[in-house]
């Protein structure tokens, strides 16, 4: 399944999300999206960890064509 974001323009970038358990899905943005607009257009939390081509990103990452983002939850740490 392909989704675009509201308000591309012409010039547009498809990167997948992949979340554990689910199928990966393909999403048309516009050039120059973030990290942020990836997971806002998917509907994914913030605050979860976000991996692309293995690297951890921020939010405000940009992103290039043929991106794949793996989304997986923030583990904390915690006590023995």
């Amino acid at each position: 399944m392909v989704r675009t974001a509201e308000n591309t323009s012409s010039e547009s970038i498809e990167v997948q999300i992949a979340r554990m358990g689910e199928a990966v899905e393909t999403f048309i943005l516009p050039k120059d999206a973030t990290v942020k607009d990836a997971l806002n257009t998917a509907g994914i939390s913030l605050e979860t960890r976000v991996k692309v081509d293995g690297a951890e990103v921020n939010a405000e990452d940009i992103l290039d064509d043929g991106d794949r983002l793996v989304i997986s939850a923030k583990v904390s740490g915690g006590r023995y």
